[in-house]
Parts: structure tokens; sequence; C-alpha cells
């Protein structure tokens, strides 16, 4: 049998039970999300199993490439990938449980990414080229510190755009579906995919939430792929706007979130009710909330692909938008 095939079929096999047997799972390991009538408005106490649907979808694909050995590109970085995921896995489950604090949970998140990079240069991001203005910046020295703090910054986006049913799992979604046109890890992506819509399924009948330990996962597996591919491309093929178009929306409410809260004098990583899931909850409710937050990623990434000499304009246009959707709810 074709080996993407086995890939493919062994991963559908494994989401149909996680769909069918996620109660029994989620009550095996005692994973759960209690309501607290603060920022968490859900009825009854939810399945966070999330992420673990996505770290058992990549463990299955590591123990089958292990014993197919069939492709030999992922030698270099398969492993790196898992241990990575596994890192933010585990912190982001630990979170869940324990509520860490803010400052705690940035070193830690520094602590890792630095050990990561250091270990796997793969994901060590080395120069920057935008297509739209044909210009290259080499990073030199400062790679190090450029690809700590660009991972750092999109895992914490990333766990801030997770706040209703479906919203972070269609964006990671639509990020997979996206790098199937750059990347040669497509079974890879596909497995990942077959994981997402499993969850997204269960999110959308309230019976999984991603948790943190889904988002920082997610967001760590979601940052590795974008570099890899970049680098794979020499940065050419993904290059640099189109990285921001795929990270746009989480990257802006962060940038808008850490205003807020410096204004409010609140810590930037703090807990509130300004992300713009609650602004657009209160006004048009939850159906017209994701069809926004679903619809404009979407279309930013077709026009991506449609429009590929206008990256930067598609950034202003679409950052417009957003601010502009902002003003007229917060009203």
């Amino acid at each position: 049998m074709d080996q993407n095939i086995i890939f493919i079929i062994s991963s559908l096999i494994l989401n149909i039970f996680v769909v069918i047997y996620i109660k029994n799972l989620t009550k095996y390991f005692n994973i759960y999300d209690l309501p607290d009538s603060k920022r968490k408005f859900h009825k009854i106490r939810t399945s966070l199993f999330g992420g673990s649907v996505i770290l058992i979808n990549l463990l299955l694909f590591l123990i089958i490439y292990f014993f197919t050995n069939s492709y030999i590109i992922f030698e270099t970085f398969l492993p790196y990938l898992f241990l990575g995921s596994f890192l933010f896995y585990f912190f982001g489950l630990i979170d869940d449980i324990k509520d860490l604090n803010s400052n705690l949970k940035f070193i830690i998140e520094i602590l890792i990414i630095t050990f990561l990079v250091f270990l796997d240069k793969n994901i060590l991001i080395e120069k920057i080229y935008f297509q739209s203005l044909d210009l290259t910046i080499t990073l030199g020295s400062y790679s190090y510190i450029f690809t700590i703090i660009s991972i750092t910054i999109f895992l914490n986006a990333l766990n801030m755009y997770d706040g209703i049913n479906l919203q972070c799992g269609s964006y990671c979604l639509i990020v997979f579906l996206s790098l199937l046109f750059f990347s040669q890890q497509n079974i890879l992506l596909i497995c990942l995919i077959i994981s997402l819509i499993s969850f997204l399924y269960l999110n959308y009948k309230s019976r999984l939430f991603l948790g943190d330990n889904g988002t920082y996962l997610l967001g760590f597996i979601i940052s590795y792929l974008v570099i890899y591919t970049a680098k794979s491309g020499n940065y050419y093929e993904l290059s640099a706007d189109k990285i921001l178009i795929l990270m746009l929306f989480p990257g802006l409410d962060l940038i808008r979130l850490f205003v807020v809260r410096l204004i409010k004098k609140k810590h930037p990583f703090s807990s509130d009710r300004y992300h713009i899931h609650h602004i657009l909850l209160k006004k048009v409710g939850f159906k017209k909330t994701i069809y926004f937050l679903v619809s404009l990623p979407l279309l930013a990434n077709f026009l991506m692909f449609s429009f590929s000499n206008h990256l930067i304009f598609i950034i202003v246009i679409f950052t417009i938008i957003y601010i502009i959707s902002l003003y007229a709810y917060e009203k």
C-alpha cells in the first residue's frame, strides 16, 4: 500500500476513535475546563483534551514514519518538532491546571524557545525577504534574538486569539491549508488538518476546548512549519509579507490588547474581556462573530495567492478593516 495512504487512513481511524470516545478519554485523564462566571461562561465542565488530540495525531505520524522510514526529508526536523510540541503541550497543560502567573509563563516560554532554537537550527530565522518590496534583510548576529521574539509573540497571540468555539481552530485550519501550497510536508499537514477537523466538530458541539495546552501546541507547530518552510525555499517562496498575512489577525489583536492593557496599567499578559471576540459577541452574537473572524483571514489568504505582487497593500487593507470594525462595534 502507498505510504501516503497509510498515513491518511491511520489518521482518519485515530480521529474517528477520538470523536467517539472523547468523553471516556477526558474522564480517564481528568482534563476539564470549569466555568467561573468571570471569563469562562460555558454552562458545564468541558473537556480540555483539544491539545491532546493534536499531539496524539503528531505522535501517530512520528511512529508510522519511523516504522516505514519512507520520508528521508523529515529526518532532520521531525524529532525536534515533536520535542517542542510535547514541551509546549505539557507547559500549556500545567497552565490549564494551575493557572500560572503571567510573568512565570513568559519566562518559561522564553526558556523553552531558546533551548529549542539553539538545539535545532531549522527554526533559526537568518534573513527576512519582503516580496512586495524585493527587499532582503540579513539578520546576522541578531538571528537568535529575532527568532526567539518572533516565536514568543506568535505563541501569545494565538493563545489570546482562543476565546470562543471555532475561532482559534478555524484560524489554524486556514493556516495549515495555506501552507499546503508552500511546503513539501503535505502528508504531515494533511494529518494535522484531519486532527483539526475532528477537533472543530467536537468544539462546535461544545464537547471539547483547545485550552492552553492546545493553543501553545498549535502555536509552536505553526511557528516551526512556517519558519522551516520559508527556509526550505530560501525565504523567497514563503516571504515575510506572506507570513505577515498568515499571522495577521492574531497579531493585530495582540498589539491592540497590549496597548489597551498598558494604558489601563495592567500586565500585558493579564486576562480580560477586551478581545475582539468579546467585543463582537456583545454586538452581533456568536454566529456573526464567527463568520467575521473566519471570513477575514480566509479572504486575506485567498488574496495573498491571487495578488502576490501587492502583499503590503493586502496587509494595510485588512489592518484598516480590523481597526474600523473594532471602532464600529465598540461604540
